[in-house]
């Protein structure tokens, strides 16, 4: 029967997923004394000047709190600038951020009378830039103060390009969507990015908390204004020429959406970004070694196999009903849940190795992630569709709350 080679074929795909994954689990527990440790040295030869990119579009809600953090950086006030490039707002952005400018000499408010998103943003803070170093922040972003003395010690090295900080989404106390979708957050950047940084695999940047040497752009451009996922398409882009990015142990805080329309929303753009932004970057197959394109592929094209595993319960309940062969049944029963427990696999396997001190609290919210699997592989069942009938779809902002909970900042420091 058909469905026989369907379910053996989905199943090696499931088994080849769970196997990688796996694998970036051993990398971290053989590598576990490095997972939380970054030494700092702070005895620079220089210090870079830095641009500040803040791209806002109706923020009244935070943006007063990231330029006041700014503001407080423990760095020389001569030597960095923030650009609050204001996207056509409807409320009082504009009116905050000109009160920071105002009130502080190395802050500039750029205003864009017509909203054309946030790629075109930071181009605009671009034109305006004048550092050494670029950073990006969103406006929901909660820098530390020591937060441009620690990139600058990354920037020490000549061989770094550019840096992604650690996101810590600090809302948990908005409801369970918002505790799942920050628990989803410090795993990936709080132990698969840093394993993958360890180890020479795929760090994108992911739109915050980036900062990036000058001369990237003067050698690959600016940023694509049609993706809807800017970030990691500017870093295959700066892979491909060469460049080198590294996962910085820098904390910074952010909101993760905590209701289920904004949550939507925001996940079909990411996913469907990360999609068609691999299938338009196959080729780094062609310009990068055979590890790193591998992990290239294997993450932005992961919402096809996260479809794969709820149209393989489909077949498992299918095989169920009908009595057929136990062999096919328990052998996509094993694929599926091979991919399945990848998140409370490496949750476990995070909570185990950190040295946050609420262990039990956090253990109870890993298990969090089979549910939130299932809601993950529905949105990323309709990414699919979208695909298939050419639906259009355009950047979208996802709305802040300037929710925060200092409990959930910082908590493996």
């Amino acid at each position: 029967m058909i469905l026989d080679p369907l379910a053996f074929l989905v199943s090696i795909i499931l088994y080849i997923a769970g196997a990688y994954t796996f694998y970036i689990i051993f990398l971290g527990i053989y590598n576990k004394n490095q997972l939380h440790r970054e030494t700092y040295y702070f005895k620079f030869k220089h210090f870079p000047y830095y641009s500040i990119i803040v791209p806002a579009k109706n923020e009244e809600r935070v943006i007063g709190r990231v330029l006041g953090k700014l503001v407080e950086q423990d760095y020389p006030k001569n030597l960095y600038e923030v650009i609050v490039v204001e996207d056509g707002s409807t409320d009082r952005t504009l009116e905050i951020a000109k009160k920071y400018e105002r009130e502080h000499g190395n802050i500039k408010v750029v205003h864009c009378g017509e909203s054309k998103g946030k790629p075109h943003s930071i181009n605009v803070g671009l034109e305006h830039a004048k550092g050494e170093v670029i950073g990006v922040l969103d406006a929901d972003a909660i820098p530390p103060p020591n937060m441009l003395l620690k990139t600058s010690d990354y920037m020490q090295d000549p061989n770094v390009d550019a840096i992604q900080c650690v996101y810590q989404y600090v809302n948990g106390n908005e409801g369970i969507l918002a505790k799942a979708g920050m628990f989803e957050g410090l795993l990936w950047h709080a132990f698969v990015l840093r394993v993958k940084d360890m180890v020479g695999l795929f760090v994108p940047l992911c739109g915050s908390g980036m900062f990036i040497k000058r001369h990237v752009f003067e050698k690959i451009g600016k940023w694509n204004e049609k993706s809807l996922t800017e970030d990691v398409d500017f870093s295959l882009r700066m892979l491909k020429a060469g460049f080198k990015i590294r996962h910085a142990l820098i904390p910074i805080g952010h909101e993760t959406p905590g209701r289920l329309k904004a949550f939507f929303k925001q996940r079909v753009r990411w996913y469907r970004g990360y999609f068609v932004t691999g299938i338009k970057h196959i080729d780094v197959w062609k310009y990068l070694n055979k590890k790193l394109a591998f992990d290239i592929s294997f993450t932005l094209l992961s919402p096809l196999l996260s479809v794969l595993a709820t149209v393989a319960y489909f077949f498992n309940t299918l095989y169920f009903l009908k009595a057929m062969k136990i062999f096919s049944f328990l052998s996509l029963l094993l694929g599926v849940f091979s991919y399945q427990f990848i998140y409370l696999s490496i949750a476990m396997l995070w909570i185990l190795l950190s040295n946050i001190k609420d262990k039990m609290t956090y253990i109870m919210m890993s298990f969090f992630s089979i549910p939130y699997f299932f809601l993950l592989s529905i949105i990323n069942m309709y990414v699919i569709f979208t695909l298939i009938f050419k639906r259009s779809m355009e950047w979208t902002k996802t709305d802040k709350t300037g929710a925060f909970d200092q409990k959930y900042f910082n908590p493996f420091s």
